[in-house]
C-alpha cells in the first residue's frame, strides 16, 4: 500500500500564508509610512502658511501705526492743539486758520487710509458709518472727523482716555458696534512741539478700522505655492 506524504503539501500552505500575511504587513507598514510623510509635509506647509499670515497682518497693523504716528507727530496738528487748550493771547483767526491746515492735513491722511473728508464742518455728526480717523482735543472731545466717523464713542472713548491719561498709544481691541460691524482701531496721543512722548498730552489722533477692508484680505490672500 503506497502512503501519500501530505506534510510537503502542509508546508507549502503554512508557508504561502506566511508570505501572505508578511506582504499585508508590509504594505500596511509602507502606507502609514506615506501618511505621516505626508502629515509631515502639511504640517510644514501649514506653519510656513501661519507666517506668512502672521507676516502679513503685522506689516498690515505696523502701516497703519505709522501713518497715525506721522499725522499725532506733525508740527502743524502739535501746534494747533497746544494753541486750542492755550487760554492765554488765543486768537480766534489763528486758531481758524491752523484749523484749515489741520483739516487739510487730515484729509491727506483720510485719503491714504482709504477714508473721506466732509468739509463744511469741523465734526461731522449727521451720518456714521462706524470707521474713520478724528482728532480730539486733551478732554476727549472731537474737533475734527473724516466723513461719517462714529458718533458711539463708549468703546474708543475708553481708550481716548486711557492714551490721554497715559500719554501712549493705545489698541482698540476688535469690538462689535451699535450695527454690528467689527471694529477695531488706535488712538496716538499728541503733545507739544519738542516735547514728544513726555508731559501731558494736549489731544490725540484716533483710527477706527474695518478689518474686512486690511486683515481678512491679508488673510484670504495669502498663499503658498503647490
Amino acid at each position: 500500500m503506497k502512503i501519500i506524504n501530505k506534510f510537503p503539501a502542509r508546508s507549502g500552505l503554512i508557508f504561502l500564508s506566511v508570505f501572505f500575511i508578511f506582504s499585508i504587513f508590509l504594505v500596511i507598514k509602507y502606507v502609514d509610512t506615506e501618511r505621516q510623510r505626508d502629515l509631515a509635509s502639511w504640517q510644514s506647509r501649514l506653519g510656513m502658511l501661519a507666517d506668512l499670515h502672521r507676516s502679513a497682518i503685522e506689516g498690515e497693523l505696523h502701516m497703519r501705526r505709522e501713518t497715525l504716528r506721522e499725522l499725532a507727530e506733525n508740527p502743524t496738528l502739535q501746534l494747533y492743539l497746544s494753541q486750542y487748550n492755550s487760554t492765554d493771547n488765543k486768537s480766534d483767526i489763528v486758531l481758524a486758520a491752523q484749523q484749515s491746515h489741520v483739516r487739510n492735513l487730515l484729509a491727506a491722511t483720510a485719503e491714504r487710509m482709504g477714508f473721506n473728508l466732509r468739509q463744511d464742518s469741523s465734526v461731522n455728526l449727521t451720518t456714521s458709518n462706524d470707521y474713520g480717523i478724528a482728532i480730539v482735543n486733551q478732554s476727549g472731545s472731537l474737533l475734527i472727523t473724516s466723513k461719517g466717523f462714529t458718533k458711539d464713542m463708549s468703546v474708543p472713548g475708553m481708550h481716548v482716555k486711557n492714551s490721554l491719561q497715559s500719554g501712549s498709544t493705545s489698541l482698540v481691541n476688535l469690538f462689535n458696534s451699535e450695527s454690528g460691524q467689527p471694529v477695531y482701531g488706535y488712538v496716538m496721543p499728541v503733545f507739544q512741539l519738542q516735547n514728544t512722548q513726555s508731559g501731558q498730552a494736549t489731544g490725540a489722533v484716533v483710527m477706527l478700522l474695518d478689518p474686512r477692508q486690511g486683515l481678512f484680505n491679508k488673510l484670504k490672500n495669502t498663499h503658498l505655492d503647490t
